[in-house]
């Protein structure tokens, strides 16, 4: 049989790569994107943002976050269909014991499952990109650690950690590994706040690069004056705040609520006027100042109440990834 995988993932599918690894060990062709569907002989499509080409079987949160491979496709990845990988794809721990609106995660029911990095890991690969959806709720967070120290890895980490289950030993974890790109905290809902504040000193702790999301225009689709303190009281504690906003929508068809919650996102994690707003030596971040004058020099007039009527609002939109 001739099998084509298709995704819009746009560094590699994990998926698709056990998918190809089962259909190999049967003796099957397999074939990454290939020109026509109609070549194949079974054609399946994994969907991360939007379905573009309609397969035999899909699945993937754009198409249907429920949908999971069968028992037989749990086999490890076949790392020929990315030749370009230059590092070890896989999960130690899929599950998030977190039921976040915002996010597709609650949906896909993943296993309470962990995994050695044996599973997927290759002794080729220097590297290794864990895909973890919150690795520290792992009972067994510690072992995969262990198995990284041991192989003498340097860690991609797609999936960021949460800050309300902190502890010093494993901001002592995190500093003993070595990691490339910048790790990912993130601080979701104001509602948060004893929870989150009292453990940002142990973000600052963690040595690595890093930036702390926050989350604005859910489940209210407008900027709010909440934003701003999460931001300051981040930037009082150190720490890098990075905008991410719910649904966003840019160009032309943003409505003046989306509009000023880009802008914000800009200031944020663009222009960083907020880290000296007022030129001052050290810097002394404040976010309401930075905000007030950075909005006073666009062309579009920013309300000062920064809630919007109904009719302003804007409407998520259809299918969008959450």
């Amino acid at each position: 049989m001739k099998i084509g995988l298709y995704t819009d993932a746009p560094k590699h599918n994990f998926a698709l790569m056990r998918i190809a690894r089962y259909h190999r060990d049967l003796g099957d062709e397999v074939i990454l994107t290939p020109a026509l569907p109609s070549e194949c002989d079974l054609t399946y499509g994994s969907w991360l943002y939007s379905v573009r080409i309609q397969c035999d079987i899909q699945g993937g949160p754009a198409f249907d976050p429920c949908v999971r491979l069968g028992d037989e496709f749990d086999v490890r990845p076949d790392y020929s269909i990315y030749p370009n990988l230059t590092a070890s794809v896989g999960y130690t721990w899929p599950f998030c014991p977190n039921d976040c609106g915002f996010c597709v995660v609650p949906n896909q029911a993943n296993p309470k499952r962990h995994r050695s990095i044996w599973d997927f890991h290759e002794e080729r690969f220097r590297e290794i990109d864990l895909l973890n959806n919150n690795t520290f709720s792992d009972p067994r967070w510690m072992d995969t650690f262990q198995e990284i120290w041991d192989a003498d890895l340097t860690v991609i980490d797609q999936g960021g950690y949460d800050i309300r289950l902190l502890t010093e030993a494993k901001v002592e974890a995190l500093n003993k590994t070595r990691f490339s790109g910048v790790l990912h905290f993130a601080w979701d809902d104001f509602d948060d706040y004893n929870e989150i504040v009292p453990l940002l000193p142990l973000v600052k702790a963690v040595k690595a690069d890093k930036y702390v999301y926050v989350l604005v225009g859910y489940p209210d689709p407008y900027l709010k004056d909440e934003d701003l303190m999460r931001c300051q009281i981040l930037a009082e504690h150190g720490l890098d705040p990075f905008i991410m906003i719910y649904n966003r929508i840019t160009g032309k068809n943003a409505p003046p609520s989306m509009v000023l919650m880009n802008r914000y996102h800009r200031m944020v994690n663009r222009v960083f006027t907020w880290r000296n707003p007022r030129g001052m030596k050290p810097p002394a971040p404040d976010f309401e100042y930075a905000w007030n004058h950075y909005s006073s020099h666009k062309k579009e007039a920013v309300s000062e109440n920064l809630e919007f009527p109904e009719d302003q609002l804007a409407e998520p939109s259809e299918g969008a990834v959450q």
